[in-house]
């Protein structure tokens, strides 16, 4: 079994930790979109049983 864990994209600078209503800067939109699409991509690869997306 593996287990992969992932940071979300870029974020404002100064910005760490917690929830917040701050969002992610124009690149990290774009980081995170191109992981789900790689992890849709390779799921039988990777052996995923249930890719969730929360937003």
């Amino acid at each position: 079994m593996a287990i992969y864990l992932v940071r979300h994209g870029k974020d404002e600078d100064g910005y760490r930790g917690g929830w917040s209503q701050r969002g992610l800067v124009e690149e990290g939109i774009q980081q995170s979109k191109m992981l789900g699409k790689y992890l849709k991509e390779h799921q039988d690869d990777l052996r995923f049983i249930v890719l969730l997306q929360v937003i």
